[in-house]
């Protein structure tokens, strides 16, 4: 709306010499203009009117519309409103609201007159409505400007003028001057209405025929001035000025009333305010009998010898205690229910009976602007004693809670309360609207306390007592706001209350809280709230919230023998475990002792206390823990919670004990270093990391916990840990489980576990420094793709650093170079393994290893991915004690190329090839390196054991089910043979899966020798087991032998042992339009896991598409991704094998009808996937083959598809329920035909001899088999000489049965059952002349053939007229039109 009149007022201002009736150069002419263009005039900013000639102004109100909504019901058919549109009618005025974007008015020398006429208003309001003349008789000019407003030498026929003030907090900075007017022809209001300013000037005016002549509110007094004007008003209904209830008045008021004239007894003043100040009147002529009080007037004004006038009286009935606007109650709580009732306008003014009880006070609603004279009342004891703002919803019209009608505060308000005793503001915020709360002078207040963080609460109190000891004081809280806001509390006393003053900011804005000349005695000494009771606290709750707090001359003491709780004086933040207090308080301190001491939520050893003087200004800020950009947090946790993703957490220097849990993706948790980068913040509890892409840095973690220093909260991923320093006190972990997670330039000591991680992803060790752990690292990787990285780092543990390998994990990678591995203090005295490493693909160079270090390469990392561990480039100090191992693939003592100093520059080559194959054996030497000499170090020298495939000179004798496999085993160095010179040697031996080795025997020239032989136990151990052992694989072996000769393995097998290296790919048929797709071999199939398959179809005939399916517990995704050709084939999950020579995987369903052929498509994108039979490994095929991959064999020759459309049977059947007889065709003159788009002629059959006909029930019936196709739509028209002719369409979804009758049936029927719509009539006998009617022309043609015969064997060109067929055209044939006469 506003928009709308200041667009309105610009245009006007832009065109008001073209609208207006002024001449050029204003020579002095009187002019006349519209209503309306003197409103623009106004709004534009003009002064209109000029001293040298007089302007007009007359009009009368217009109908129009306000209502802005889209889609209302406009009750003046959306005649928009215009300027003479008046905004609401009020007493009888119409008003005229406008200007309220103005600032300074001017008018002269203007004439106004109103004609009132009848007009209807369409608002979306109670404002709107029809009025008529009457309703309405006079105008009111509801000026809205902000500014001055200056009116000379006007004259206002039947117009009130109104400088109401659009902007309340505008009124004391502007002046109202109104001279030398005229006001007449007012019957029932005052010609000047509602002065709302605090300097008036109103002089030398005239109130002709006027109820009354000036009303002053809503401002406060300042300089005003009422002189030399005359006054004609109503003598019983008038009053020459009214001292409204809301025009108040302070020590600075200076008001004058002098020089007036009354002409008849009207009173003088109308007093509505008891509490007038320093106004004075003097020299006024009045007739005898007029008096200075009206007969309205709420109060009697006395006048002293120095025309200072007062307002005296009680005037309220006994037992009233109240009042407002001229009623009196006895409570306030009836006089606040009545307020809100009355909805008003203007400030709403209660005046208390001077020292009275206003009874008790519950809830007492305030939504209005309110001013509470108390005159020393107060009120009694025993309810909350509070005035409630914006907490509950009220109806205006009931004046009651109304949860469902009812509205929260839906304004900004102002509260003032004067000298009364007991008084509470208490509320719960809902609304953002601005609440304003003023206490001066009253004596023990029972508390100011405003919860909820909407909108904003400014409190002042002057000169005010709390006691907690009157009985009327609240005890606990004195004054406690949660919103921003101005707080001023001056010259106040508070005594015995637990929290004096306790603010909690719990918004993102500022509260500023001025505290001045008051006296704090005996606060915060109770034994309740101990864990937050201050006499001043001031908290921030909300990490953007601040505080703003200046402390000048507060008086803070204790009476003898009593103390605060222990939170000091002044409290800032708050202690209490899991409680929100951030570092937003900012205390200034003048000529205040006290106490000050900053709090942390649940950490009692950060607390800070100081102590300030009175002599000493002070400024005290609370310490932040950590900061994120420019916002400051108290504790770790706070800011923690409010970082979003990707933010920095900046940590404050200082020992934190909080445990906490990293988990929003991105942040960085940096700490504080010295110049030299060393971690300046150490904490005391475990971090826990959830989140992706976290990175803790420069922090000591100083943390006795069971699971560690810092624990992944199953979530982590990509956690990058840097400068991070962990004592770890004997815990079992320093680092827990870390997805893919980088730990660098850091020190972990102290921990059972340095770093503990076992997950299916990479890890990283760059720059750790280790001392003091059992193990340094347990790293166990779950995925064949995992890689984990040890570089630059110096580890010194006590028993190992372990890389294992869990399922596939074994198959990860391990790089570890540029270490120091070394035990100053081992477990075992053979010393620790700086590397102990389960995976087969291990690098490990360029380390060195100290003397009681080594590597050991486990036997489980023999994995499915078998890769010699590249071990070459170390520096051991014991090297031929270097390397331990219980693997296939690498002796122990197999160091490689190795350094032979410590500096690594010289390297020499000692290669132990301690594995080899024949056929399905493996075959390892365990401790090849016992063969070597020092010597052997530096020469280069190479150890090898060498197994061949051999005919055995005499096979070994097999039981029932065993087999056997031979290989020649021997030792080479340097490719020359050598013997064991006598030292045992430690063999395994291993199989393919699904052996179980029975037996070894070994060939000692003349026969074959049983070993004795070890497994591999449950228990860890090679042993020869026991009934109570449990082998842990069967299919390997471990022996001792000084002989190397052929050996002969003996075993039996379940499962497939030789499995398939070649799978053929077949489409085989199983009906016309269904294919199985099948995998074959000649060999078994071990386990088919998935496929990816392309096929194609190419087209000869028709029209076929076909949908790939899974069968079984086999799934069949389609391709969906763009450029993927193939379908994947896999199991369900729920079947574990799917192994044979023939596997159906998949079913072809073709849909539709003709021919073309169906193949494999292409040959890269082709491969089917199944397992190892041992290890769980995949074994994939595609076309061609290749190395590491067996062969996929695609279908030679396309596979041809061949699916005819089926056909359909249709039956006719024609009823001739007015009988006919059956004669040769030619006669019948009858057809059945069938149409349709697939048929090359149309398919006809004539009725007559030779088509079945059902001779008792005269039913002719017409098979069509064969020839119509499945689906396909068909029209089949039934026809004769002398009947109507039929056609019905027919869809050959199935065979179907149609019907066709002769008469006209009681009940309809349908032709196709329960198909179209049923109908009574079809093939008709009787439509001769066939315009779709039986009627006269159809009996006059039977009639006219009456009695002829006709021969029934050939074609009779009067067969028409036979209709029964007979020969003979008679009556029966009549009978047959005349029975379906008008159909």
């Amino acid at each position: 709306m506003k928009v709308r009149k200041l667009l309105s007022a610009l245009v006007a201002g832009l065109m008001l010499l073209g609208t207006m009736n002024v001449p050029a150069f204003a020579d002095g002419t009187d002019v006349t203009m519209t209503f309306e263009d003197f409103v623009s005039a106004i709004e534009a900013g003009n002064i209109v009117g000029a001293d040298n000639h007089r302007t007009t102004v007359t009009w009368s109100p217009k109908t129009g519309c306000y209502d802005e909504r889209e889609g209302h019901t406009c009750t003046v058919e959306n005649v928009p409103a215009t300027a003479a549109t008046p905004k609401r009618v009020n007493a009888g005025l119409a008003q005229f609201q406008f200007a309220e974007n103005a600032t300074d008015i001017k008018i002269v020398n203007v004439d106004f007159k109103y004609e009132a006429a009848d007009f209807t208003v369409c608002e979306n309001s109670g404002w709107a409505g029809p009025f008529t003349a009457a309703q309405a008789p006079t105008a009111q000019l509801h000026l809205y400007n902000t500014g001055n407003v200056t009116v000379s030498g006007c004259t206002f026929d039947n117009v009130v003028l109104t400088p109401w003030n659009y902007d309340k907090k505008a009124e004391a900075d502007r002046t109202i001057e109104i001279e030398d007017c005229t006001f007449k022809n007012i019957a029932d209001s005052y010609g000047i209405k509602d002065v709302q300013a605090s300097n008036i000037s109103i002089t030398n005016n005239t109130f002709e025929s006027t109820r009354s002549g000036i009303m002053l509110s809503g401002a406060t007094a300042k300089n005003v001035t009422i002189s030399n004007n005359i006054f004609t008003c109503n003598e019983t209904k008038g009053d020459l000025i009214q001292i409204a209830s809301s025009f108040l008045f302070d020590d600075s008021s200076n008001m004058s009333v002098a020089h007036n004239e009354s002409t008849n007894k009207a009173g003088v003043f109308r007093i509505m305010n008891k509490n007038v100040k320093n106004l004075t009147v003097s020299d006024n002529t009045l007739p005898d009998g007029a008096s200075y009080t009206s007969g309205n007037s709420k109060y009697e004004a006395e006048i002293a010898e120095d025309g200072t006038l007062t307002a005296k009286g009680w005037d309220g009935p006994e037992g009233t205690t109240v009042e407002y606007d001229g009623r009196y109650f006895a409570t306030l709580q009836e006089a606040l229910k009545a307020v809100y009732m009355s909805n008003p306008t203007d400030v709403a003014v209660l005046n208390c009976k001077e020292g009275a009880e206003v009874g008790k006070l519950s809830h007492g609603h305030v939504a209005d602007d309110l001013i509470i004279n108390g005159n020393g009342a107060k009120i009694v004891p025993g309810g909350d004693q509070d005035l409630e703002v914006d907490t509950y919803k009220y109806s205006r019209t009931t004046g009651d809670q109304d949860a469902t009608s009812g509205v929260y505060l839906d304004k900004e308000i102002s509260i003032t309360v004067n000298n009364l005793g007991g008084i509470a503001v208490w509320g719960q915020r809902n609304t953002d609207n601005m609440i304003n709360v003023t206490l001066n002078d009253c004596t023990n207040v029972n508390r100011v306390y405003i919860s909820g963080t909407a909108g904003t609460n400014n409190i002042t109190l002057n000169n005010c007592l709390f006691d907690g000891k009157s009985g009327s004081s609240n005890p606990n809280t004195s004054v406690y706001s949660n919103n921003p806001g101005t707080i001023n509390v001056t010259d106040c006393t508070f005594k015995d209350i637990q929290l004096a003053l306790n603010f909690n900011n719990k918004t993102t804005g500022t509260q500023t809280i001025n505290v001045e000349n008051c006296i704090v005695t005996d606060c915060a000494i109770r034994n309740t709230w101990t864990d937050f009771s201050a006499p001043l606290r001031f908290v921030t709750s909300n990490a953007e919230a601040k505080i703003d707090v200046n402390l000048t001359d507060v008086a803070i003491s204790y009476s003898e023998d009593a103390s605060n709780v222990g939170n000091g004086d002044v409290l800032l933040g708050d202690g209490r475990e899991d409680q929100k207090s951030y570092p937003g308080v900012t205390v200034n301190t003048t000529g205040v002792d006290a106490e000050v001491q900053m709090q942390f939520p649940g950490m009692p050893s950060r607390t800070v206390k100081q102590t300030v003087k009175a002599d000493t200004p002070s400024t005290l800020t609370q310490p932040a823990a950590a900061a994120i950009g420019s916002t400051k947090f108290s504790t770790l946790a706070d800011a923690v919670a409010a970082a979003k993703e990707n933010e920095t957490i900046q940590v404050f220097e200082g020992t934190y004990d909080e445990a906490l849990t990293l988990s929003k993706k991105g942040i960085i948790f940096e700490g504080a270093t010295d110049a030299d980068g060393n971690p300046l913040v150490t904490i005391t509890k475990k971090m826990i990391i959830k989140g992706q892409d976290i990175t803790l840095k420069n922090i000591k973690l100083d943390v006795a916990y069971y699971d560690g220093a810092v624990i992944d909260g199953n979530g982590s991923k990509n956690a990058v840990l840097e400068g991070v320093i962990i004592n770890g006190h004997n815990n079992r972990h320093g680092i827990y489980l870390l997805s893919n997670g980088t730990v660098k330039n850091s020190t972990i000591n102290d921990c059972f576990m340095g770093i503990y991680n076992e997950s299916n992803s990479n890890f990283t060790v760059d720059g750790l420094t280790s001392k003091g752990c059992t193990y340094g690292l347990q790293l166990v990787p779950y995925g064949a793709d995992n890689v984990i990285t040890i570089k630059n780092s110096t580890i010194d543990c006590s028993w190992a650093n372990s890389i294992g390998g869990y399922g596939e994990g074994k198959n990860a990678t391990l790089v570890a170079e540029n270490n120091v591995f070394k035990s100053t203090s081992p477990y075992y005295k053979e010393g620790a393994y700086g590397i102990n490493t389960f995976l087969a693909d291990s690098t490990v160079t360029n380390n060195v290893f100290e003397k009681n270090a080594s590597i050991l390469i486990r036997r489980d990392a023999g994995a499915s991915n078998v890769i010699k561990p590249n071990l070459a480039k170390n520096y051991f100090e014991n090297p031929l004690q270097a390397i331990h191992s219980e693997s296939e693939n690498v002796a122990a003592g197999d160091i490689f190329p190795v350094y032979t100093d410590r500096a690594k520059t010289t390297l020499s080559n000692l290669i132990f090839a301690d594995t080899a194959s024949a056929g399905n054996i493996k075959v390892s030497v365990a401790n090849l390196n016992t063969l070597a000499e020092e010597a052997d170090v530096v020469n280069n020298a190479e150890f090898a054991v060498v197994a061949e495939n051999t005919t055995p000179p005499v096979p070994v004798t097999l039981a029932a089910g065993e087999k056997v496999s031979y290989a020649d085993i021997s030792l080479t160095k340097n490719g020359s043979q050598i013997g064991t010179n006598g030292k045992k040697m430690n063999v395994f031996i291993t199989l393919n899966a699904n052996a179980d080795i029975k037996s070894v025997k070994h060939w000692n020239g003349t026969a074959w020798e049983d070993v004795s032989i070890f497994y591999y136990t449950g228990g860890g151990e090679w042993k020869i087991p026991a009934a109570s052992d449990t082998i842990a694989d069967t299919r390997a072996v471990a022996f001792d032998t000084s002989s190397f000769s052929p050996f002969a393995v003996i075993y039996t097998s379940t499962g497939v042992v030789d499995p398939a290296t070649e799978i053929k790919l077949d489409i085989e048929k199983v009906k016309d339009n269904e294919y199985n797709i099948v995998l074959s071999s000649d060999k078994e199939i071990n386990r088919f896991m998935s496929a990816e398959l392309a096929f194609e179809y190419a087209p000869t005939t028709g029209d076929i598409s076909y949908t790939i399916t899974g069968v079984g517990d086999v799934n069949v995704i389609a391709p969906d991704v763009s450029g993927k050709e193939a379908y994947e084939f896999n199991l369900n999950g729920k079947t574990a094998d799917m192994t044979g020579t023939k596997l159906v995987i998949g079913k072809v369903t073709f849909t539709g009808y003709g021919k073309g052929s169906f193949n494999a498509k292409g040959t890269d994108i082709n491969f089917v996937n199944t397992a190892k039979t041992e290890d769980n490994i995949v074994d994939t095929f595609v076309v061609g083959g290749g190395t590491g991959v067996g062969t996929l064999i695609l279908p030679a020759n396309q596979t041809d598809i061949d699916i005819s459309v089926p056909k359909q049977k249709l039956t006719v059947n024609v009823a001739f329920n007015n009988a006919i007889k059956d004669n040769a065709a030619a006669y019948q003159d009858m057809t059945v035909t069938v149409n349709g788009s697939d048929l090359a002629v149309p398919i006809v059959t004539n009725l007559g001899t030779g088509v079945v006909f059902d001779a008792t029930h005269s039913v002719y019936t017409v098979t069509i088999a064969d020839q119509l196709t499945k689906n396909s739509a068909y029209t089949v028209t039934v026809e004769g000489a002398g009947y109507r002719t039929a056609r019905y369409t027919v869809t050959m979804t199935a065979d179907k049965t149609l019907n066709f009758w002769n008469n006209v049936k009681s009940a309809a029927a349908y032709i196709e059952e329960g198909v179209g719509t049923a109908k009574t009539s079809n093939f008709l006998a009787g439509d001769l002349v066939k315009d779709g009617k039986i009627n006269v022309y159809d009996l006059s043609a039977v009639v006219s053939y009456f009695g002829t015969t006709n021969a029934t064997g050939a074609v009779s060109p009067n067969a028409k007229y036979d209709l029964n067929r007979d020969g003979v055209i008679d009556s029966k044939d009549v009978a047959y039109v005349l029975v379906s006469w008008g159909e």
